[in-house]
């Protein structure tokens, strides 16, 4: 035990016994186990890596990227035509041209879709046409053919407006990028757009094909639409809504889709992650529900909806329903349900079930590359705290990061391989910038240098320790000159007061080292002071102490609990130790303690006079505990007695235990 002098674990006697000649036997009338000497031993222990690290730090995004969906009822900008001045439709060109605008400015679209045909199919090859005419023509095309939903036609008449260079060049490459834009062709949209010229429209149709093509909804914020063609402004709305719902202005957000028409699923997906988003729940799942009941689980948005309904399910704390529903999300977006895992790991983690963290994060691994490297960093973590450590090493030895160096140093010391160990925590010191990183690399340092006496290591790390926690250096100086025996020097150099106070006691002054254990309420503090008044035989005080110390089963109370017995023993009260050591060995009977309590309570019988038991309860304890350190104690002890009741054969028999424990005290 720590408390006590384990140079004299044995019983000693007040009178060692010779043999002066074959009939010359002395023995000691009583035996008087030697239990309290005037240095006590203490032992810094290892400093052990935390039991466990902390959450990493896992960056998802609070609502999943709805997409944004492609623009149906975009329009393309309405240019001021100008009617070609002509006299009773003379010439041909231009009175055909003003009468085609006639018909295009009263609506007539589908007329006008034909006579632009027709009058381009009449002078696309003529040589000497005016070519704003013709150019004029192609663009009427191009909107009289949006207007009767022939997108195709209107595309490319409007990207052949766009190629001459004429009063509705501006309008015609816009609108090329816009029914570009209707059409699905992103790259036509951005090549034309940017033929276009600088203006509202121009910077909001770039946005759009941003956020499609990126999902970035960045651009998206600087647009004003109320600045823009009327034929933009509804779009404009609907994805103004997803860049402040992804900005987290909801009440923006929400102000926008109530000014949108049209685009109904993804406006109630998006509802739905709105009141997600304000916490409430029960609206959210409602909407979510309507979605799944409107539009059907088959539908390719559906995903979104039962993601929504899966993230409330995990906030409520029904867990069981997400790892029930969670497979059919991952047939239809493996993503999705990767986010979910995570969700669900991070879950598990805050609940210190580290076990089922880790299967979840490596489910989540297998499922996409997505998060690989914070997957990657939280797995180990999970691992190290579930006690997997040889798994946990193989992880934390790949991540090439001064803090996971440390922690890499960490596991090492949980496998007892300090070489390794200390290759790690010198990496993470010298690549470090972080001061608790260097701080700790240093401290775990200078305990692996002090616990392999590698003095010289262990003062140049105490001199750069010193840079960062003055007392832990100043403590474990104590420590290095405390494990020298240079008590003075340890005095001075500790701070910690328990360990000043034990060094005093150590360096004789004890009435100082009582003093330092008056300040302290600490139990290792209180046994230090019933140890110095059981020194100073100060019993009463002493058992006081050991009595209230005694209350509990850890290894301070058993060694309370001990003492407590023996200072009857000191005393002479051999009845009374008697008693106390039998109690002892009840509550503790199988421990070193125990044991020991077991041999005294037989030394107090055998001081009473009552040697015989004495002698049985020797018997007994060789035959429970056969082969044990212990045993032989009780066989030493036995001989003992027997060599002074004055046995047949004592000679022979103290002879036969010398050959059998030649090295015994």
């Amino acid at each position: 035990m720590d408390s006590v002098r384990k140079v004299l674990i044995l019983t000693l006697f007040i009178s060692f016994f010779s043999f002066a000649s074959k009939t010359e036997i002395k023995l000691p009338d009583v035996v008087f186990p030697l239990e309290i000497v005037a240095k006590k031993k203490e032992e810094k222990p290892p400093l052990q890596p935390p039991e466990v690290l902390p959450l990493t730090n896992i960056k998802l995004p609070t609502l999943p990227k709805l997409p944004l969906s492609y623009p149906t009822d975009l329009r393309p900008i309405l240019g001021d035509l100008i009617k070609p001045k002509a006299f009773l439709g003379i010439p041909k060109e231009k009175g055909w041209l003003a009468s085609i605008i006639d018909d295009f400015k009263d609506g007539n679209f589908v007329l006008a879709y034909g006579e632009a045909k027709d009058y381009i199919n009449t002078y696309k090859n003529k040589k000497n046409i005016d070519k704003s005419l013709l150019a004029t023509a192609y663009y009427i095309l191009g909107y009289s053919s949006y207007e009767i939903k022939d997108l195709d036609t209107s595309v490319k008449s409007f990207s052949k407006a766009c190629s001459f260079d004429f009063y509705l060049k501006p309008e015609s490459c816009i609108s090329t990028s816009i029914v570009s834009l209707v059409l699905g062709d992103l790259n036509k949209a951005k090549k034309y757009l940017k033929l276009s010229e600088d203006s509202p429209e121009k910077k909001f149709i770039d946005a759009v094909i941003t956020a499609l093509q990126k999902e970035e909804y960045k651009k998206l914020k600087d647009v004003n639409c109320e600045n823009l063609d009327v034929g933009l402004v509804n779009y404009c709305h609907y994805s103004k809504a997803y860049q402040e719902l992804y900005d987290g202005n909801i009440d923006k957000a929400i102000s926008y889709l109530k000014q949108t028409q049209d685009y109904d699923k993804y406006k109630t997906l998006m509802l739905g992650y709105i009141y997600l988003k304000k916490g409430d729940l029960k609206k959210a799942k409602q909407i979510f529900n309507d979605f799944l009941q409107k539009f059907g689980r088959a539908d390719l948005l559906s995903k979104y909806a039962i993601y929504g309904n899966l993230l409330i399910a995990l906030k409520e704390g029904n867990v069981q329903q997400v790892l029930d529903n969670i497979g059919s999300l991952e047939i239809r977006d493996k993503d999705l349900a990767q986010v979910l895992y995570i969700n669900l790991a991070l879950d598990f983690f805050k609940k210190k079930d580290y076990v089922d963290a880790l299967a979840l994060a490596q489910r989540a691994l297998t499922l996409s590359p997505k998060y690989k490297d914070q997957l990657k960093k939280f797995i180990a973590i999970a691992a190290y705290n579930a006690g997997y450590y040889k798994y946990a090493y193989n992880i934390l030895k790949t991540i090439n990061e001064p803090k996971y160096y440390l922690y890499t140093g960490y596991v090492l010391l949980k496998l007892k391989n300090y070489p390794e160990a200390e290759y790690y925590l010198k990496k993470a010191l010298k690549s470090s910038k972080d001061k608790n990183v260097k701080t700790q690399a240093l401290k775990y340092l200078a305990d692996l240098y002090f616990q392999s006496d590698e003095d010289k290591k262990l003062i140049e790390v105490l001199k750069q320790l010193v840079k960062y926690d003055k007392k832990y250096t100043a403590n474990m100086l104590g420590w290095f000159f405390f494990k020298k025996g240079d008590y003075q020097k340890a005095f001075k150099a500790f701070q910690d007061s328990y360990m000043k106070a034990v060094s005093a006691f150590n360096m004789g002054a004890d009435k100082v080292a009582l003093a330092l254990a008056n300040k302290l309420n600490t139990r290792k503090a209180k046994f230090l002071k019933a140890y110095i008044y059981l020194k100073h035989r100060d019993f009463e005080n002493a058992r006081k102490l050991l009595k209230e110390l005694s209350n509990g089963n850890d290894k301070l109370a058993q060694e309370a609990g001990y003492l407590y017995a023996y200072s009857f023993f000191a005393n002479g009260e051999y009845d009374k130790a008697a008693k106390a050591f039998e109690e002892f060995y009840k509550k503790y009977p199988d421990t070193p303690l125990g044991k020991r309590a077991y041999l005294r309570m037989a030394d107090s019988l055998y001081n009473l006079g009552e040697k015989e038991k004495a002698k049985q309860l020797y018997i007994d304890f060789m035959k429970k505990y056969a082969g044990t350190p212990e045993a032989v104690d009780a066989a030493y002890l036995l001989t003992l007695m027997e060599v002074k009741e004055k046995q047949p054969n004592v000679e022979q028999q103290i002879e036969t235990f010398i050959k059998e424990h030649p090295n015994y005290p």
